[in-house]
């Protein structure tokens, strides 16, 4: 007998396979593959010209390469020499030639050109690095080089970049011409017309702006400078006083004539900061305090010298003690982490 051959279990194999897209499509309602729409072979087409006629016009793009590596290498260097790398403080960005109103205002105008390069962190310079690569480079194209240093400068500021806005809009609209021979021959021409309109415009707005802000930066460093002056002027005024190389009516005239007053003009220029915008309120209250303590001692001093009285000159040893803990419990507040 021959064996029994193997039954062999009936399949589908005659039929054909199912796409592996068709249940995905059933499963999002959409339409048959053949019924979608699809791009028109004409926008390829047209994109692929373009991108001919780019390459044609502007061979090479070097300009937003080397702006792109000269930025990096400016935040390296500044990073290396200290500056935080993710937050730097608007302190830290200032001596690197960072846009600040009062000291651009009053002749420092290449701040305008410097903050460019500046980025306050890393997150900060990966964006606009990527801004800047993607789009630098089909403006290049566009444009020629000679236009691109000028329009893909990037501050730190919100005024900056709403004005890179305003300024692109209506560059696009201006010189927004199609690629062909003619553009090729005249875009010289037409960006130095460009560049001098921005430049008369920009002359203009800095003969209209108004008279310069206060630098508060500036005050506080010369009203730090004048009371350590005044300290010192006090401190030699006492060894001559306790050593008797001036008698007590010079030593009381001298701190009523000089110290004082000018120690109370000192409270005056601290006080008037105050008001500025920007400014650590409270951290100029707390200076204030210490100078009202100083002061008191002084006057506490004065009023012991001159009527030989031993309950003033206590007074004085007191009010100069609290005084400089006031000072250093104030130096301690701003040298803090969290009083920075």
């Amino acid at each position: 007998m021959q064996p029994d051959e193997p039954q062999v279990p009936a399949t589908n194999a005659g039929a054909a396979p199912e796409p592996a897209d068709a249940d995905i499509a059933k499963l999002l309602d959409l339409p048959p593959e053949h019924e979608r729409e699809r791009p028109p072979a004409g926008e390829h087409l047209a994109m692929a010209e373009f991108h001919k006629h780019l390459a044609a016009l502007t061979p090479r793009a070097w300009c937003t390469p080397a702006l792109a590596i000269a930025i990096v290498c400016v935040f390296g260097t500044m990073v290396v020499s200290g500056v935080s790398a993710m937050n730097p403080a608007a302190g830290e960005l200032l001596p690197w030639g960072a846009n600040f109103g009062p000291r651009t205002m009053r002749g420092e105008w290449w701040r305008l050109e410097t903050c460019t390069f500046l980025h306050s962190g890393i997150p900060h310079l990966a964006f606009n690095l990527v801004a800047l690569y993607s789009i630098g480079l089909l403006v290049e194209r566009l444009l020629g080089y000679n236009l691109i240093l000028s329009a893909t400068a990037k501050g730190i500021d919100h005024g900056a970049h709403l004005g890179g806005l305003a300024a692109g809009l209506v560059l696009g609209f201006v010189v927004g011409r199609p690629l062909d021979a003619h553009f090729l021959a005249t875009r010289g021409l037409r960006n130095l017309a460009m560049a001098i309109v921005g430049i008369a415009a920009i002359g203009a707005a800095i003969a209209a702006l108004p008279a310069a802000p206060r630098d508060p930066i500036a005050e506080w460093a010369a009203l730090a400078n004048e009371e350590t002056q005044i300290v010192s002027r006090f401190s030699e005024f006492f060894e001559k006083a306790h050593g008797r190389q001036v008698d007590d009516a010079t030593f009381v005239r001298r701190m009523k004539e000089e110290i004082l007053p000018d120690w109370q003009k000192l409270r005056e220029g601290w006080r008037s900061i105050r008001k500025l915008p920007g400014v650590d309120v409270d951290l100029i209250d707390g200076i204030d305090r210490c100078l009202g303590l100083r002061q008191e001692s002084w006057e506490a001093l004065v009023r012991g010298v001159k009527d030989q009285d031993a309950a003033s000159i206590k007074q004085f040893q007191d009010q100069w003690a609290a005084a400089n803990e006031c000072i250093n419990a104030l130096n301690a507040k701003m040298t803090s982490p969290r009083g920075r």
